[in-house]
Formats: C-alpha cells, structure tokens, sequence
C-alpha cells in the first residue's frame, strides 16, 4: 500500500495485550527512509509511536520492539498505527504482525 499512515482500528473489541512483552513485524519498501509504528489506546487518550531505525530497501526486514518502549497503557489498545517516516507517501508491504512474550 502507499503510506501516508495506516493502521488498524479495533475500537469494538480493543485488544489488551498487557501481558505481552514484544510487537513483531515484517515490512519490505522501495523507497521508506523511516517507518514507525503507533499505539494507541482512545478510552484514555495515550499514545506513543516508536521507530524502527534504519530501514533497509529492496528486501524483507523483521522487526521486534519491546513493549515497554510504548509509553501507553496497553490493557486496552484500540489501534495500531504505521507512519511513513518524514512525511509523504511511500510504497511499503506489511506481513506477520503479531504480540507476544
């Protein structure tokens, strides 16, 4: 998809993933200078984006950020949010998305 930002909503079913240590993904871009990834918990208004660094081009990346680098309240997590990194559209693939411990 081309990436302004784009995320996830799960406003009906929030995900409490308090208990999970680690966000994991894999992302492959053309063109990315930066990608982060956005948290955000609405019933009480945090959130908090971290960055993925250096992005690499031309080939898959796995990325694992822990947790607690998110300084937001997760036992209610409404959205997961991908921001390009400065702004302005670029082409990036998103695959394996998943919390764990």
């Amino acid at each position: 998809f081309n990436l302004g930002y784009v995320g996830i909503e799960t406003t009906a079913n929030m995900v409490d993933i308090s208990e999970m240590t680690h966000v994991h993904f894999d992302y492959w871009t053309p063109d990315g200078q930066g990608l982060g990834i956005k948290l955000v918990n609405t019933n009480i208004g945090q959130q908090d984006q971290e960055n993925v660094g250096t992005v690499s081009r031309g080939q898959w990346i796995s990325v694992d950020i822990p947790l607690n680098d998110f300084a937001i309240n997760r036992s209610a997590v409404s959205q997961i949010l991908f921001d390009n990194i400065p702004p302005g559209t670029i082409t990036v693939f998103i695959d394996n998305l998943y919390f764990y411990n």
